[in-house]
């Protein structure tokens, strides 16, 4: 160890600029020390984190907890953004034996080089979201771009992949570039899904549980939204999603003629992901013009628009298609309580009526972004489909 950090750790190879001095250190040069003192373990129980910092100090930090180094790479990457130092020099990952030789020791060193390559890559005029596992906890690393400057790195950790995917679901039409670190058993399923990111078409993937089913929608600017239903609903619920999806491609395509999605006329794909007896998932397109049950489905679905409307507050209103064919009042998220009981009623009354909506209206939207773009259309979709589940103690 003290071999390897004389030759890759020196400060003298640092190229520190006047400017890092008017503001707060930050790492330059990283090492990650795992277990420096054990012999025996095959598991992290310490971690040091070893820096050469923008003032030319030398600084070593002590953690117990796996789930820390979600906090020290970010430290790590922010500090490159601002240094411009590559990855070669500015990170460094090792650990005492037998840990070193463990397959986890692999994959954490790969997962953490990986994502510090995919933020310091250069394309820092867009959003970006790299999700991962750190410690036993689902992390998901982000920035965010206004007026095509990018902020800081961040992270936030979470207890199960719907929480962090919940977390991502609502977008306005900002382009966004999300990867899923495909070394994590967890989300290697998700590394899949977004492999199939381009932005000519509409991606729609299912995976079919006992009890709740899980749909991943991927539009053309790389938004990713997870809607979660029950799995008795499932067939029902991708009728009345196609034909939404179909309905906000073609008000895109009007408002805005230069979309991507004319390259391809919209086209929407729909992708089954399978899970073998060990638990590995795979996805294979699937032909929904010939499933019969989303045929049926889509042959009696009542239709349902769903208007979405810009409130002198700031606000997203909602208006929907009622049985007789007319709309309700305007009604805000304040008034979903009330707006779910009146949809209880119509579901009961009226034989094969429900909230899911299958076409949408954007001419109210107010702005332009959100009618150009796909993913306000989506975004507001799964919102209010669960105020009302929500509401009506179906989640």
């Amino acid at each position: 160890l003290i071999s390897e950090l004389s030759e890759h750790f020196s400060i003298k190879s640092l190229n520190l600029q006047n400017s890092y001095f008017l503001q707060d250190p930050f790492p330059v040069m990283s090492y990650i020390l795992i277990n420096p003192l054990s012999k025996y373990s095959k598991k992290i129980d310490e971690i040091i984190f070893l820096y050469h910092n923008s003032w030319g100090e030398t600084r070593f930090e002590v953690y117990n907890n796996p789930n820390d180094l979600a906090d020290i790479s970010v430290r790590i990457i922010n500090g490159a953004l601002k240094s411009d130092m590559d990855s070669i020099n500015a990170l460094h990952i090792t650990s005492s034996d037998p840990f070193s030789g463990t397959k986890d020791f692999h994959i954490l060193k790969s997962s953490i080089t990986n994502m510090f390559q995919f933020f310091t890559g250069g394309q820092d005029t867009v959003r970006q979201r790299f999700l991962t596992m750190t410690g036993n906890r689902f992390t998901l690393f982000s920035n965010t771009v206004k007026q095509g400057v990018p902020s800081p790195v961040s992270c936030k950790q979470y207890s199960s992949e719907t929480q962090m995917l919940y977390s991502i679901s609502y977008n306005r039409g900002i382009i966004t570039r999300i990867r899923a670190d495909e070394k994590m058993p967890e989300i290697g399923h998700l590394a899949q899904i977004l492999s199939y990111d381009s932005d000519d078409s509409i991606k729609i993937f299912f995976d079919e549980g006992r009890k709740f089913s899980r749909i991943y929608l991927l539009n053309e600017r790389g938004a990713l939204i997870l809607l979660r239903k029950k799995s008795e609903q499932l067939a029902l619920y991708l009728a009345s999603l196609i034909a939404f999806a179909d309905s906000t491609v073609k008000h895109v395509i009007a408002s805005n003629p230069k979309s991507t999605l004319v390259k391809d006329k919209g086209m929407i794909a729909v992708y089954k992901i399978e899970t073998d007896t060990s638990g590995k998932k795979s996805i294979r397109k699937h032909d929904y013009r010939n499933d019969s049950m989303i045929k049926y489905h889509t042959e009696k679905i009542f239709p349902v628009c769903l208007s979405l409307h810009l409130l002198d507050t700031g606000e997203i209103g909602y208006r929907f298609t009622l049985p007789d064919g007319g709309f309700s009042e305007i009604f805000s998220r304040a008034e979903i309580e009330s707006t779910s009981r009146e949809i209880s009623s119509l579901m009961e009354s009226v034989d094969g009526y429900t909230f899911y909506p299958s076409s949408v209206n954007l001419e109210q939207s107010g702005i332009k972004m959100y009618s150009n773009f796909t993913s306000f259309a989506f975004s507001e979709k799964n919102r209010f489909e669960m105020l009302i589940e929500k509401n009506l103690g179906l989640v």
